[in-house]
């Protein structure tokens, strides 16, 4: 059997591995296709942002402005500030699907098949195919990876640590080739890192940088350097209808405040192994309990790699063990100064996010940990692969035990009604604009009214109540300020009978506009800046070039290896 495999075509082999870990990704999803989505504190709002995207683009806008749903329909600026493309796949399986079960779970699986060929992808270009499959497996299954759906919830994050592999892969390719489709790839990757979570595109960028400096030849240098910047450029501009708007106006949403970098949200409460830096008065949350049980099994899994790649003199994957121990080190009290200095690092506010580049590393060198598993289990030393065996058992049973049995689950039909109830519920304050006060009877949404529209005496007739419009008539009488049950932002614009008005916002933060005595129709619209709409067309026009670059790098390409 194991002849039979060895001995396959490279196409046939590489088909062969794809389809083992496509079982390995349903594998590690199946008891969520059993009992259900695990009910994370953070699954509500990552159904509400998908359901956003979803009828969004049902409605004809493929990327919306304003979630209109949320807070019971007064709103809140939630796609404006978080990265849409985990939720543009979670739509697409949506759409295809008919329900939110199915398509959450086509999107756990995907998401895990993803990660485990980049990892298989990126081990190929050093080690045997089954080494690269064990490791591709392994970024499966280690503790974090599986942590993220089923403790965390933290979809796009999740989705970040599918796409980094692939990163690592194309600096990889530029550096050592400079390819014109190797510089395309690397565009692609980043730019999806951008669109994908904000965190993780800190981290990431930051890691991506060093680890280019250890990969980097001193005689292609300037050359290197040229085609990574170029590529991470370009990736910018194909981001930039997401970032411009988020960059420009991220002070007008809670989350840019100090209560979301502060205390349970502070970067000081969230690391690992703050157990053992006492000396440090490091608060620690109760969860980071769990974490350090997930590092120590990620670096018994990791220690047998930096021994076969010491041993071997396997110094091409030095930057992998950089990042590795950079991971790590950013994880725990020992970078507190480098926390203390920079407050950007900050805003990332958990530490132990840093534990997806150390679970990417160890998962990489676990190719050679396998390797050297195999040598040592012919000779005395097979102590030491069973030892290896028994901490991937042990991390199994782990992942079963303390990670993947969730008390409370739900299950297919009750998924799929819930998720109607996801969509208008209260979402997380810090999504609420600046201007929004919590509602003095009941803390978890906004301040509300009675009514869609609030005009005193004076009667109104609603004529149109959309995402981003509302038309209504107020009947005459005396002259006021009308209140309108949608949270105030900068960006809604208003006219009395055809005439420009002035939008403020009201002491709760609902758009207040003032009514002469006369009869009124009320036009409201939710108008783009100009600058936004500029990085509209620039992303737009970016995407086009890219993609031109791409089929003739491709086509280019083809022609060579023919």
């Amino acid at each position: 059997m194991l002849e039979s495999i060895q001995n396959l075509t490279h196409r046939k082999r590489i088909i062969f591995d794809s389809g083992i870990i496509l079982l390995a990704s349903i594998l590690v999803c199946l008891p969520i296709i059993l009992n259900g989505v695990p009910a994370t504190q953070d699954i509500p709002q990552q159904y509400q942002f998908a359901q956003n995207f979803y009828d969004s683009i049902m409605n004809g806008t493929l990327y919306p402005s304003w979630a209109d749903q949320p807070n019971l329909g007064y709103g809140d600026v939630s796609v404006r500030f978080y990265p849409p493309l985990t939720y543009y796949i979670l739509s697409f399986f949506r759409y295809l699907t008919g329900n939110w079960f199915d398509a959450s779970c086509l999107f756990f699986i995907s998401l895990y098949f993803l990660s485990g060929l980049g990892v298989y992808s990126f081990c190929k270009q050093y080690f045997s195919s089954t080494a690269s499959l064990i490791a591709g497996i392994t970024y499966i299954w280690l503790p974090y990876h599986v942590m993220q759906i089923y403790l965390g919830g933290v979809f796009a994050e999740f989705t970040a640590a599918a796409i980094i592999p692939f990163c690592l892969l194309f600096i990889n390719r530029v550096c050592k080739k400079g390819r014109l489709i190797d510089m395309c790839g690397l565009t692609f990757t980043f730019a999806l890192i951008l669109l994908t979570h904000l965190p993780t595109s800190v981290f990431a960028s930051l890691t991506f940088f060093i680890y280019s400096l250890f990969t980097i030849e001193r005689k292609n240098f300037l050359s290197s350097v040229f085609k990574l910047g170029a590529s991470v450029s370009f990736s910018v501009l194909l981001s930039s209808f997401y970032l411009v708007r988020m960059i420009t106006e991220f002070d007008w949403v809670k989350h840019s405040g100090d209560a979301f970098s502060t205390g349970d949200y502070s970067y000081k409460t969230q690391f690992v192994f703050s157990y053992f830096f006492p000396f440090l008065e490091i608060k620690h949350a109760s969860a980071t309990a769990g974490f350090n049980i997930i590092s120590l099994l990620t670096i018994g899994i990791l220690l047998p790699g930096i021994v076969y790649c010491y041993r071997e003199k396997i110094f091409s994957l030095k930057n992998i063990v950089v990042i590795t121990f950079l991971g790590l080190f950013m994880a725990s009290p020992m970078s507190l100064i480098i926390w203390d200095l920079f407050q950007l690092l900050q805003k990332i506010q958990f530490p132990f996010r840093w534990l997806t580049i150390f679970t990417l590393g160890a998962a990489i060198l676990s190719a050679a940990s396998f390797s050297l598993a195999i040598e040592y289990f012919k000779t005395p030393k097979r102590y030491l692969s069973l030892l290896l065996v028994g901490v991937s058992l042990l991390t199994i049973t782990f992942n079963y035990n303390s990670l993947m049995s969730s008390d409370i689950t739900f299950p297919r039909f009750f998924l799929n009604n819930i998720t109607a109830r996801f969509k208008t519920m209260p979402s997380y304050e810090c999504w609420w604009t600046n201007w929004a006060q919590k509602s003095k009877t009941n803390e978890k949404r906004p301040e509300f009214i009675a009514d869609k529209i609030d005009s005193g005496n004076r009667k109104f007739e609603i004529k149109k109540w959309s995402a981003t419009e509302r038309i209504f008539t107020v009947n005459e009488g005396e002259s006021t300020q009308i209140l309108v049950a949608t949270l105030y932002y900068p960006h809604w614009k208003a006219t009395v009978n055809g005439n420009p008005v002035e939008i403020t916002p009201n002491e709760g933060g609902l758009i207040s506009i003032p009514l002469s005595n006369e009869k009124s129709e009320v036009h409201i619209f939710f108008q783009e800046p100009l600058h936004v709409m500029r990085a509209f067309y620039i992303s737009g026009f970016a995407w086009i070039i890219f993609l031109v670059l791409f089929f003739y790098s491709t086509k280019k390409s083809t022609k060579l290896n023919l």
